[in-house]
């Protein structure tokens, strides 16, 4: 799919049409949601078209415009989060994407925050969904839960767990979506569990469509 063109990407910013879909997370004993995760998505308001990220998230990172949809994004599923909150009659959080450039941003943290403060939220509701290896202790002082995305692909290690702030890891649906006939898929999350019970993180596995 074609990317989309950066006045298409400016119409969309400037007209609000940073959207955001959600997607619960399962505790697989409890059947519970315990968070909500945030993805982004840009609805036209013209033809009413719904464009995947894959379509723009690489354009806006190239434009340095990533941080005016993440915020534009941040503010309108913070905004919904409490009538979420309500519906669902008990605690849970709420799940959000960060681009690996955005950490660089020494200021990105406390732009968070305000939205949060302004939507009488606190970080400790947060999830930030974090996919390759940057600087996160300023996220986690904040009090951000710092979510290691896509384990088993790309650059992710078992190393990242011992080094890096995380408070969760989500296995990427590679390593799961045949997981009962992959023995390489059973190690590998097998000792991430382990792992995982050890160190007190939380395992979220992605593409799990049977029980």
């Amino acid at each position: 799919t074609e990317p989309i063109s950066e006045t298409q990407l400016l119409h969309a910013i400037s007209h609000n049409e940073i959207t955001p879909f959600y997607q619960p997370k399962v505790n697989r004993n409890s059947n519970k949601v315990e968070s909500i995760e945030v993805l982004a998505r840009i609805v036209t308001a013209e033809q009413g078209a719904v464009l995947l990220p894959e379509r723009f998230i690489c354009v806006a990172e190239d434009l340095d415009l990533i941080n005016l949809i993440t915020f534009q994004l941040f503010e309108k599923a913070t905004g919904d989060f409490s009538e979420i909150k309500t519906r669902f009659g008990y605690k849970l959080k709420l799940a959000f994407n960060l681009s690996p450039c955005q950490l660089e941003d020494l200021s990105c943290p406390d732009k968070l925050a305000l939205i949060l403060h302004l939507n009488q939220l606190t970080p400790s509701e947060i999830i930030l969904e974090i996919t390759e290896q940057h600087a996160l202790n300023r996220l986690r002082m904040r009090g951000f839960g710092i979510s290691l995305d896509d384990f088993g692909t790309g650059f992710t290690n078992v190393q990242q767990l011992k080094t890096l702030p995380f408070t969760e890891v989500k296995i990427d649906r590679t390593l799961i979506s045949n997981i009962e006939s992959d023995l390489f898929s059973q190690v590998i999350v097998s000792s991430l569990v382990n792992i995982a019970i050890q160190d007190d993180l939380t395992i979220v596995a992605e593409g799990i469509e049977r029980v």
